[in-house]
């Protein structure tokens, strides 16, 4: 069959982890970029297409065909459901389970994953700048505190974006998700 797993450079990948290569009938690839961290006895199932640094925690299991974007984290014992995306510099915490996407620079808990606030502490970590990070963080408000629906929350994230690339870039994830996202 013609199927394909690719890792790249600078990962590790701990004890008893799975990772399987991609199958014929879904995209022929799995892949994991580079400069990951993938602690013991993770699981990463086929066509699922991990990004760079990432960090995975002891257990975290993706289902197949799961996208993790750059940066993002998965705490331990976090399982993500078949074709949801946890978008960059995401993280879920101990336990999550992720059964809708996660947008970018959100934090999730429980199960099933509810957002619990943005990603303020990664995005330091990464050097991003205050003020964008306080962007952001108003991004959440609207998305998640408001009251507002799905739609209404997007139309005004797009007028707040203004010059924001990052608020740009969680409104095109939101627009471009296929099982919805976690509210």
């Amino acid at each position: 069959s013609d199927s394909r797993l690719i890792i790249g450079t600078g990962n590790v990948i701990r004890e008893y982890c799975s990772i399987n290569r991609g199958t014929p009938h879904g995209v022929g690839v799995t892949s994991l970029g580079d400069d990951n961290w993938v602690m013991a006895y993770c699981h990463i199932a086929h066509d699922c297409q991990v990004g760079s640094h990432t960090i995975f925690a002891n257990n975290a299991t993706l289902a197949g065909h799961v996208e993790i974007h750059n940066f993002a984290i998965l705490g331990g014992f976090t399982g993500v459901h078949q074709f949801c995306r946890m978008g960059e510099g995401s993280f879920s915490a101990i336990a999550a389970i992720v059964v809708k996407d996660v947008p970018p620079f959100v934090m999730v808990e429980g199960n099933t994953a509810r957002a619990r606030a943005i990603n303020r502490e990664g995005l330091k970590r990464r050097g991003v700048d205050t003020d964008v990070i306080s962007k952001l963080k108003h991004a959440y408000k609207t998305l998640y505190r408001r009251g507002l629906t799905l739609q209404d929350a997007l139309t005004q994230l797009k007028t707040d974006a203004g010059d924001c690339a990052e608020i740009a870039q969680l409104v095109n994830f939101i627009e471009e998700s296929e099982r919805g996202i976690v509210r």
